[in-house]
This record gives structure tokens, sequence and C-alpha cells, in this order.
């Protein structure tokens, strides 16, 4: 796709592979929509940096909403929903530093969000609600991410969840709200 390129108000809908697919650097995407797509809603490259994702929907694709490689990307105010498994699934050794403020997550499969082999994402109120088991999944070699002031409620197991390293998330009492998730409390956060 090449460098510093503008998507704004698309849609693609019932593509066998992914709606959107971003590769290359410095990309806005804003305001489109994908849905029903066979792979991803939309899908970023690993190996590519600095896209800025704002006021996107992705909805009832088969696999993420958002399906996150790369570094130092920004998701602001998208909506993924009804997704089969991950409304924003962040993975891949090279990935991180990617910055989430004021997403949501709502009715996917299995999480909200999802980050794995990936390190140093920021989370700043986001809200996961109503998914199939994890709102906020921090899992594998996911490392040095930090949630600030999200939201996550009436998620299948969880609200929020971490992986290999626990104490290695910045996330503090102050900065998550829990409301009625089955599973694990906020007793399980470093003290």
């Amino acid at each position: 796709m090449g460098t510093g390129h503008t998507v704004v108000r698309n849609t693609a809908a019932n593509n066998a592979g992914h709606g959107f697919w971003i590769a290359g650097d410095s990309i806005s995407v804003r305001r489109n929509r994908a849905f029903r797509n066979g792979v991803d809603g939309f899908a970023t490259d690993k190996g590519f940096r600095l896209d800025a994702f704002c006021g996107n929907t992705a909805s009832r694709n088969r696999d993420h909403g958002f399906g996150i490689l790369g570094t130092r990307h920004t998701f602001v105010r998208n909506n993924a929903s009804q997704n089969g498994l991950v409304g924003f699934a962040v993975g891949g050794f090279g990935s991180g530093a990617i910055t989430f403020e004021g997403n949501r997550a709502t009715g996917n499969g299995i999480h909200g969000f999802q980050v794995a082999d990936s390190r140093g994402n920021t989370f700043i109120r986001n809200t996961a609600a109503n998914n199939g088991a994890v709102g906020f999944s921090l899992e594998l070699s996911a490392r040095q991410n930090a949630l600030y002031q999200n939201i996550a409620r009436h998620n299948g197991e969880d609200c929020f969840r971490r992986g290999l390293f626990p104490n290695d998330a910045r996330l503090h009492p102050e900065h998550v709200r829990e409301e009625r998730c089955p599973g694990q409390s906020l007793d399980w956060l470093p003290g």
C-alpha cells in the first residue's frame, strides 16, 4: 500500500479474506466499516508502523474485528462487535508499542481485547462488554503493557486476565472497573 495514504469512509463486506489489509507506514484509516468478511475486518501487516485507526467499525467478521501486527499504531474510538473470535487481537513477535484509547469491544466470540507475544502496549479508557470469555486478556509473553481507566463488564469468564508474566503488567485497581464477571476479581492484581 505504501506510505502516508488515507483510507476514509469505505465499506468492505462479504469478502473471502480480510475486509481491509493495511500494509504500509503512516496510513490513516478513518470512519470505515468492515462486516461479514472471511478473516478479519481490519488487518495490519508485520514490519509496518505508525498507522492510525479512528472511528472504524468491524462487526460479524469470521475471526477478528481488528487483527494487529506491527508497531506504534494508534487505535482511537473504534468499535468491534460480534466478531467470531476477538474484537482487537494484538500478536506476533516484534509487535508492540500500540496505543488503544476509547475503543469498544462488545459481543465477540472469545475476548474483547487480546494481547499475545507483544510488548509495550497502552490501553486507556476502553470498554470490553458481553464477550464470550475475557474482556482484556494479556497472554503468553505479553509484557510491559499498561492499562488505565478501562471498563470490563458482563464477560463470560473474566474481566481481566494475565498470562505468563503476571507481575509485568501495570494494572492497578484504581484504573480498572469490573462489573459482573464471574471469574477473577481485582485481588489478583499486584499490591
